[in-house]
């Protein structure tokens, strides 16, 4: 999870390239793995 993270985080990065042509918007795994990330309430 913490290298998907890394990899959208760079835009240039192929990965970016390929969620865009699976129509996964970038911003939106990294907003995932920060919720993955939060404890519990």
């Amino acid at each position: 999870v913490d290298l998907l993270a890394a990899l959208v985080a760079d835009p240039q990065a192929r990965a970016v390239e390929v969620l865009a042509r699976a129509a996964v918007e970038p911003r939106a795994v990294t907003a995932g793995v920060a919720r993955y990330f939060e404890p519990a309430s």
